[in-house]
This record gives structure tokens, sequence and C-alpha cells, in this order.
């Protein structure tokens, strides 16, 4: 298949926000009157910060402090915090050289400016970056999708989007296009359209 629109996920499709992530949850979370457990950040990580909050039984604050208290460390910690997957500036770089590369993410746009500065990624190197900042809905309703398509001005069948969760998948699909998952998990077996490493997308798309 040779797409020319490579759409990618940010958070653990890229770089490992998992550590970051768990740092800012639990001192949310804490600060609201629950208790924080590692097992369910993939949880966490998968669904609106809302939604986190609803999981806490008599929060001892209201949701706008929590989310203040998650951003500001977020937006403090993240970015150091945050490691790159080895294979994933090789492949931007070779990407780049042929396709347009662009990211939509639910992670809000100064975290994920933090996160490229830090790891010297420019973000030039993307035609375009939408963030739950540019959106009204998120993942997986596909309107930040279809908005990056608009804006890109090309066809459906000229786009790949690439992520790492079920949700992506499911993002693309309600989008109306082709999707590949990273599924590091050596335990899963892959499924159709699911790879290992970055890498592998150089010899697929």
């Amino acid at each position: 298949m040779n797409f020319k629109q490579i759409i990618f996920d940010f958070d653990m499709t890229l770089v490992d926000t998992s550590k970051g992530s768990a740092f800012c949850y639990e001192k949310a979370i804490l600060a609201a009157g629950g208790d924080f457990s590692r097992f369910d950040l993939p949880k966490y990580m998968g669904e609106f910060l809302d939604a986190t909050y609803l999981r806490i039984k008599n929060p001892l604050i209201e949701y706008a402090e929590f989310e203040r208290v998650f951003y500001y460390y977020s937006h403090k910690k993240m970015a150091e915090m945050s490691v790159l997957y080895n294979d994933t500036v090789n492949l931007l770089t070779e990407l780049s050289k042929t396709r347009c590369l662009s990211i939509v993410t639910n992670k809000d746009r100064k975290c994920v400016e933090q996160i490229l500065r830090f790891h010297n990624i420019k973000k030039e190197l993307f035609r375009i970056i939408l963030c739950c900042d540019d959106v009204k809905r998120r993942k997986p309703h596909p309107e930040g999708l279809i908005k990056c398509i608009k804006e890109l001005s090309c066809n459906k069948n000229e786009c790949v989007y690439v992520g790492d969760s079920l949700t992506d998948v499911e993002f693309a699909n309600n989008a109306g296009i082709k999707c590949y998952r990273v599924n590091r998990n050596e335990n899963e077996p892959l499924n159709l359209n699911e790879i290992r490493t970055l890498t592998e997308l150089l010899w697929m798309i």
C-alpha cells in the first residue's frame, strides 16, 4: 500500500509517556482522595480525564481542581519523564523523505510541543499536529481525523493512521481510513494490521 499521508497517534506510539502519565495521575488522584494503582494506568490513559475523576468515590476536590493538578504536573514533568522508542527518530526521518507526516492525539498541545522539544524533534517535521485543544470530541469519535484529512486536502484512501491501542483502531475505522496498530506486548499474538515495531512500517506503507 502506497499511502501518501501518514498520521500518527502520539502517546505510546511515538513516545513512551507511561512513567510521566503514572506520575501525573497519581498526583491528581491522591489530591482527590482516591486510591492510585499503576495496574490501572492503561485504563486511565485510554479514557478522558473526567471519566477517571468519576472513578473516585467521594472526591475531596471538584473536577476543575483535579484537572488543574493533573495538567500542572503534566506540563512540569511529562517531557523529562518521557522516552522515545528506539526506532522513532529513524522512522520519522525516513518517512519524511517521501511522505507527509501528521499527528492526531488526545494529548494537549502544550505537552506535545514540550515533549517534541525535549527530544529535539522539530514540530515542522509534521504537516499538521491536532491535539485535544483543537476538537470538541475526542477519540474514538472521528472528529480529529476528519479535520486533519480536510486540512490535508487529500482523499481518505491516501491516508493511514498509526496508533497503539484498540481505541486508535476504532478511531480510524470511524473516520473511514486504514489503521496499523503497534502492539509491543510480546505476550499477545498479532492480529491483522498489527506490528511489533515502528520500523516495520517502512516496508508496509
